[in-house]
């Protein structure tokens, strides 16, 4: 039989903090509950809140604040989070605008980790370090084992960081992306930081509540490509991950299009040859945190989808069980069509 909590956790942590002579208001509510009420969401965040720190690791958690509209939640979010039983740090501070937000930044920081041998070997081991773990009788939990000498090494870099920012200001025009390595010996730390422009956010559909949300590196790939073939329709792959909360395709990086791609000034076609092993290897070298999203391709004049656009988005819709968005590059903006969204 289980034994229940002696009061709510939030109550005593914050009965901990003011024994370190702080004061701090706690609340046993759901935050997920405040995306749909504005009322608690006033109550949780306040007009005057500096930030918002989600150190909770919770996936509902960062996915219920990132789907607030910014004109609700004014305030920007740092997540801060640890991998590889604890030999990884992960701190993200959203832009202005909540633009990137944290789906953005943490997806950008898998493409991050992915992209050097030693984070993505710890990180995205195929072991995974979170396990479930029995909690009393008839009760578990899925953790990660952390010593609390890793916990504090982490956490207080993380913690000066926080408070340099709320002496200096946050980004002024972007967000930014903290990755913490401990050093082989176990004693020390190394932080890279890498600072994240906001996306491009592009509605689906024209007037559809889902939107692609394109990163700088994605945009400025897909540029190039389309500089290099000024007569002709070519296109890719486009990567990421999809948030259903906020009903948004993250796109972090394209893949180029296969050699067996077919380009003319009215129509592009993806080739076939080596996509399956290209998409696993991506996929795989991040334990599928990252996966195919689409397609993308370009308009050499400024024009909505075509007929053909729109057929094929239909074909694809009735062949996968997962939403798949096809993405148009036109000379000065993007649009986008899908058939497997409302």
């Amino acid at each position: 039989m289980r034994r229940a909590y002696p009061g709510s956790k939030s109550r005593a942590l914050a009965l901990a903090i003011k024994g370190l002579g702080q004061d701090s208001k706690d609340f046993a509510t759901d935050i997920t509950e405040a995306v749909y009420n504005t009322k608690l969401l006033q109550k949780f965040f306040p007009r005057e809140t500096w930030a918002v720190i989600n150190a909770t690791a919770s996936f509902p958690v960062r996915e219920a604040l990132a789907a607030i509209e910014p004109k609700k939640l004014r305030s920007r979010v740092i997540e801060t989070l640890l991998y590889a039983n604890g030999r990884v740090g992960l701190m993200t501070i959203e832009g202005p605008g909540r633009n990137p937000n944290s789906i953005d930044l943490i997806a950008q920081g898998y493409e991050v980790m992915r992209a050097n041998e030693q984070l993505k070997d710890a990180v995205f081991a195929v072991e995974e370090p979170t396990r479930r773990y029995s909690v009393g009788q008839g009760c578990s939990s899925t953790t990660m084992i952390i010593s609390d000498a890793r916990i504090s090494m982490l956490a207080a870099s993380m913690a000066t960081s926080i408070a340099q920012m709320r002496a200096e200001g946050l980004p002024g025009t972007g967000g930014r992306i903290l990755v913490g390595k401990v050093t082989d010996d176990g004693i020390g730390l190394n932080w890279t930081h890498i600072n994240v422009p906001p996306v491009r956010i592009v509605p689906i559909n024209g007037n559809s509540l889902w939107t692609v949300r394109i990163s700088e590196c994605t945009h400025q790939k897909i540029l190039k490509d389309y500089a290099g073939n000024p007569s002709v329709e070519t296109g890719g792959i486009l990567v990421g991950r999809i948030s259903e909360t906020q009903q948004a395709f993250i796109v972090t990086d394209v893949l180029p299009a296969p050699q067996d791609s077919q380009r003319s000034k009215y129509e592009f076609v993806l080739g076939t040859s080596a996509v399956r092993e290209m998409l696993e290897q991506y996929s795989s070298s991040c334990n599928y945190a990252l996966y195919c999203l689409g397609t993308w391709h370009s308009h050499l004049s400024d024009s909505e989808p075509s007929e053909r656009d729109l057929q094929t988005a239909m074909e694809v819709a009735s062949s996968r069980s997962v939403p798949f968005v096809l993405l148009i590059r036109t000379p000065l903006s993007y649009c986008a069509v899908s058939a497997s969204i409302s």
